[in-house]
């Protein structure tokens, strides 16, 4: 609790108080004149004894207001009070020593709105209730339940919403369009009813007057084909939700390994909590690279630069100084310093924001090729659509309920429903796959360009190396000895907290030379940032109170600052280049005594960081896999050339100073760049622009521009992490490196980056794949059943479409876990491939749909193997061509029609009268012949249709009359196409998926144990199922038997068609082979060759992707000179 002080002691600290108050009041105002850096004050003691005096009046006549209003009110406890702790008294004796903001501030609720720039540090710290030690565990915790997380409340998506999303999508539109036609339009006449005009051969049911039904009725709706399109859009939008659901929740229990954390103390202690746990009050330390966690107020220490242009859009960065605020989601782009967190979650300047601006859909280049597939699949099913309403109501005169049918077969098996759902889960599926390898996607689109990325820039550090550096000989200069440059390099290096590599190696070196550093107090310390390429520290030697200042970083930024340095640069420079050539990196050291004395150069210590040991395998994978990897290092061009040697990569390095130009010695920089195998001694800007040039160079896969990769780990990296097609986080990269990378890896090397882009291959081979069998599905099924409408009048039930649908859809769900092989080049969405191809192996499926059904109407090459149907009643097809001829008294002895006619149907009909059906055309048209004479088939058909008796026991003429009005077109042809489509159309999702060969390329469990599984439900519901609502009729297993071998037989040359298509396109596809059997081979072993150099040398095309832009830049380069 506090203490009352005494008299004398209030009067001097309330005076000293508001003299320091003065004072900062001065700085702030001069700060902003001079754009952010403090100034001098310039006031002298004698006007600010005037203020201070003014300032004493106005608190001593609030005080005594104040006083006077507590004698008038009740008792009550202070807000402000019970926060601090103390009584009321206490406290008031408190606020005298504050200014009036403060005294205000300080009254404030805990998170009531106010001006926290208007308290100084202490005053802040006091209006926190906390102290340069931070706060208890237990303090902490009873703030995180009042203030809640550091985090931006997640908007929870409403499960039905996400749900019906699914529904919610052009493709999606089509379908639900489809069932309220099916609804609301096909409540008309039937299409086929007492036909009295004209004759085809097969059906005879073409024009004539048509009426409703005997009993005066149209025919009910649609509600089969209703009930079934309204459960195939719920079925894929529960499998699509379901999947992306658990998939998601995968991926984010990994995400939870990026989480930022902060350093905080904690009980008195320095300790590392995430960052979301931060609460007011409590002190973090913020360094280079950290994205900051909360609103913080800095308190003592260096000024920081920080990068706000993601919050205020400064292009530049902001400097702030002790006592300034600084905004969570900004970027330390300069500078260490520990500060007070003021403001959480939505109460930061960041969140109030974010609350105020409306989230904006990205739509990714993902989204423009899923519209393009799916303008394809509903141009070409508009086009039909077309055709089926213009050739079956203008030229066949059918009534608009056969014609909606047909319109229904098209829509419904046309429109690749399932593509949104398949494609999202796939991609779902795959990222969480390559999380478990040590890849985690944070923009899930950037599968798509990983796939198909040619060019990886690689920082040199840490990812082509091992960044454990070892410290070498130092070279001195002047008189100064080996020791004493590594003593100053040590003092000039972070010891405690997180220091990086370089600092870690060089205090080692410091301890194992038994160094010592107690005699030092330091004062100061700057840390490393990539502009100004060195750290600082000010020390004060305890012996004999002298000060000392030591600085270490790059070379020429170190020699630049010795006040001797142009006498030093030539020596100091050819030293640097030895080093370099020996593959070791130089670090500068200099000292200077007193504040005002030179610097001195005090000499050179070599660092030694050996590559990886499977950079150099990893390298020539990925140049095997199409991509060509360029070192981006800020060290020298000599020491990147040394370690592209050792690695086996190209030794074609430029200085990052060509970066900046457009033209070298007239070469456009664009060759420079394509050309060259590296660069050295870059800046952050430099990184920038060489990955800018590259995505704007038309070399990439495909006549495109180059896909780019861009490796980084520090804030400095972040601008080109950003702008490249794919940015890649590395291993222990720092919270702006991360924030800006697309992925991010949690394992170090180059590796994983080679893993990661198999993976990606797969992941888009899986979609393309998909892709190609739904256009190939739309032209094989509009092409099939249009043909069959508008050619041969064949109406086929959109109900058997939709079980098409169904066991079509589920079985390519298991596409997202089918065994992919990645494609041995970059690879990218080939729309006019996918579409020719489609189109070929659709249009072969139709010759085999089409000839199959020419067939088995118009012969009786397979009636003796497959035998008669179970029960050839009237639902057969041929039994409506019967009737008709029968009935209009068109049949005679010697009638062509009878002579063609199917032998099925008039079997049915003569048995129904006692006939006993003959085995050749000629003796069924005589039985027919005497069946007509009789007028017994036709009296008895319309006396049961007038409700009259019919014959006893005719079985089929009983059935004929209760179904008469339906649309019986032929329920055991139904049956039988239906099966073959069903078979030959699942079944070339295993040619789609192989670049040559289908059983070179074999599919996963869960693929052929789902095709396997549908096929089986589609045989024996055309064996055994008899549904008069949509005209099927059981076939028997001798027809489904020769079903299946037709499918077979016809799938077979399938693959020579695409082959040949291929061929069109790449030239010939078995230079291809090789590169396939062995990327199969790499994928099958997660990615590591174990082909050796022999198989390199088998394949001598296979790094030829890889190094075409290379010989078309030499090219270029060589026409310039």
């Amino acid at each position: 609790n506090w203490t009352t002080p005494g008299k004398h002691t209030l009067e001097s600290n309330r005076r000293h108080k508001l003299r320091q108050t003065h004072h900062h009041s001065e700085r702030m105002s001069s700060k902003d004149a001079t754009n952010g850096e403090p100034a001098p004050a310039a006031t002298d003691e004698s006007s600010v004894d005037v203020v201070v005096d003014n300032k004493e009046k106005e608190v001593e006549k609030e005080t005594k207001e104040a006083k006077a209003v507590e004698k008038e009110t009740p008792t009550e406890e202070d807000p402000a009070a019970k926060r601090m702790g103390g009584s009321r008294e206490s406290l008031h004796c408190m606020k005298e020593l504050l200014t009036e903001d403060a005294q205000a501030a300080l009254d404030t609720e805990g998170d009531a709105e106010f001006d926290i720039g208007a308290l100084t540090i202490e005053e802040a710290l006091l209006k926190f209730n906390t102290t340069r030690d931070g706060i208890s565990s237990e303090e902490a915790a009873r703030r995180l339940e009042q203030y809640g997380h550091n985090c931006l409340p997640e908007v929870e998506t409403n499960k039905c919403l996400k749900f019906l999303s699914f529904m919610w999508n052009p493709l999606s539109w089509v379908m639900e369009m489809a069932a309220i036609v099916a609804i609301v339009l096909s409540n008309g006449p039937e299409p086929f009813l007492f036909p009295t005009e004209k004759f085809t051969p097969y059906t005879g049911l073409v024009g004539g007057a048509r009426q409703p039904t005997p009993s005066g009725k149209y025919p009910p709706p649609d509600y089969p084909d209703f009930i079934g399109i309204v459960i195939l859009l719920i079925a894929n939008s529960a499998i699509g939700y379901y999947e992306e659901s658990k998939a998601g929740d995968a991926v984010a229990a990994l995400m939870e390994q990026l989480s930022p954390n902060c350093k905080a103390k904690r009980d008195g202690k320095w300790e590392t909590i995430p960052a979301k746990d931060l609460v007011p009050g409590d002190i973090v330390t913020i360094k280079l690279g950290d994205i900051i966690p909360a609103d913080l107020k800095i308190l003592e220490g260096a000024a920081l630069k920080v990068d706000q242009a993601g919050l205020t859009g400064e292009s530049l960065p902001v400097t702030k100084n002790p006592g300034d605020e600084v905004y969570s989601a900004t970027v330390v782009k300069r500078g260490e310093i520990d500060a007070m967190v003021h403001a959480t979650g939505v109460n930061t300047f960041f969140g109030k924001a974010a609350n105020l601006v409306a989230e904006t859909e990205e739509h990714g280049h993902l989204q423009a090729v899923l519209s393009s597939i799916g303008n394809f699949c509903m141009g070409y099913i508009g086009l039909w659509i077309v055709i089926i309403v213009v050739v079956t109501l203008a030229a066949y005169k059918w009534y608009y309920r056969g014609m909606i049918d047909m319109v229904l077969v098209v829509l419904i098996g046309g429109i690749p429903i399932a593509m949104p759902t398949v494609l999202s889960v796939t991609m779902a599926l795959g990222v969480n796959e390559l999380a478990k390898h040590q890849a985690i996607v944070t923009r899930i689109t950037a599968v798509e360009e990983m796939a198909g990325m040619d060019i990886l820039c690689s920082d040199k550090t840490g990812t082509l190396t091992l960044n454990q550096l070892t410290v070498d000989a130092p070279s001195t200069c002047g008189d100064f000895t080996g020791e004493d440059v590594i003593q100053a390099a040590a003092l000039a290096a972070k010891r405690e907290g997180d220091p990086d590599a370089i600092d870690k190696c060089i205090h080692e070196a410091a301890v194992n030379q038994g160094l010592n550093f107690d005699k030092f107090e330091e004062k100061f310390f700057h840390p490393f940032d990539p502009v100004g390429k060195r750290t600082e520290a000010k020390l004060i030697n305890k012996e004999d109170g002298s000060t000392h200042y030591c600085s270490k970083g790059a070379p020429q930024v170190m020699i630049d600052l010795a006040h001797n340095a142009d006498e030093i640069r030539e020596e100091q420079e050819k030293i640097i280049d030895d080093f370099a050539l020996r593959g070791l990196r130089a670090i500068g050291v200099a000292e200077k005594k007193g504040d005002d004395g030179p610097w001195e150069f005090m000499g050179l210590i070599p660092l030694l960081d050996p590559p990886r040991h499977d950079t150099k395998q990893t390298i020539e994978e990925a140049q095997r896999l199409g991509v060509s990897v360029k070192m981006i290092t800020g060290d020298q061009v000599a020491i990147g050339k040394e370690t592209a040697r050792r690695l086996a990569m190209g030794l074609n390095f430029h200085n990052a100073k060509v970066v900046r130009q457009e033209f070298v010695e007239g070469i456009p920089i664009q060759d420079i760049v394509e050309e060259a195998d590296g660069f050295g001694e870059v800046f952050p800007e430099d990184k920038y622009r060489v990955v800018e040039i590259l995505r704007h160079i038309n070399h990439g896969p495909f006549g495109g521009p180059h896909v780019v990769g861009m490796t980084g780990d520090g804030v400095n990296d972040a601008p080109a992490l950003k702008t490249a097609d794919v940015g890649i986080a590395v291993a222990d990269a720092t919270d702006a490196a991360r924030a800006a990378a697309d992925m991010v890896l949690l394992s170090p090397g180059l590796n994983v980056i080679i893993t990661a882009i198999i993976g990606s291959r797969k992941i888009f081979q899986r979609m393309k794949n998909y892709a190609m069998y739904a256009c190939c599905t739309t032209v094989r099924i509009v092409t099939s059943f249009g043909l069959l409408a508008v050619v041969w009048q064949f109406s086929f039930p959109p109900f058997m479409v939709l079980i098409i649908a169904y066991l079509n859809d589920g079985t390519i769900m298991t596409i997202s876990k089918d065994n992919a092989s990645p494609s041995p080049t970059p690879d990218a969405w080939r729309l006019k491939e996918i579409f020719t191809l489609g189109s070929v192996l659709g249009l072969w499926m139709t010759l085999s749909t089409i000839i199959f059904f020419i067939v088995i109407i118009y012969t009786t090459w397979f009636d003796t193997l497959a035998g008669t149907p179970p029960n050839p009643t009237i639902k057969d097809d041929s039994i409506c061509y019967w009737y008709n001829l029968l009935e209009v008294q068109q049949l005679a002895g010697t009638n062509t029609y009878a002579a063609n006619a199917p032998p099925v149907g008039f079997s049915a009909v003569a048995s129904c009268v006692g006939i006993t059906a003959a085995s050749t055309a000629a003796e069924r048209a005589a039985c027919a012949s005497d069946l007509r004479d009789t007028n017994n088939f036709g009296g008895y058909t319309f006396a049961a249709l007038n409700g009259n008796a019919y014959v006893n026991n005719n079985d089929c003429l009983s059935a004929y009359a209760a179904t008469y009005g339906n649309n019986l077109i032929g329920s055991t042809t139904n049956a039988v196409i239906y099966l073959q489509v069903s078979i030959t159309g699942q079944m070339v999702i295993f040619s789609t998926r192989a670049r040559l060969f289908f059983f070179m390329d074999m599919p996963s469990f869960w693929l052929m144990g789902a095709f396997c599984l549908a096929q089986i439900v589609a045989t024996l519901l055309v064996v055994y199922a008899d549904w008069p609502f949509t005209a099927i009729a059981p076939i028997g297993w001798g027809w489904a038997a020769i079903t299946w071998v037709w499918s077979i037989v016809w799938y077979v040359p399938l693959d020579i068609f695409k082959i040949l298509t291929y061929w069109g396109f790449y030239g010939n596809p078995w230079a291809h082979l090789v590169e396939h059997k062995k990327m199969l081979h790499m994928a099958l072993n997660g990615g590591a060759s174990h082909m050796g150099s022999r198989a390199s040398r088998r394949a001598p095309n296979s790094r030829a992707y890889a190094r075409a832009s290379h010989a078309r830049a030499v090219a270029r380069a060589s026409r310039k000179k």
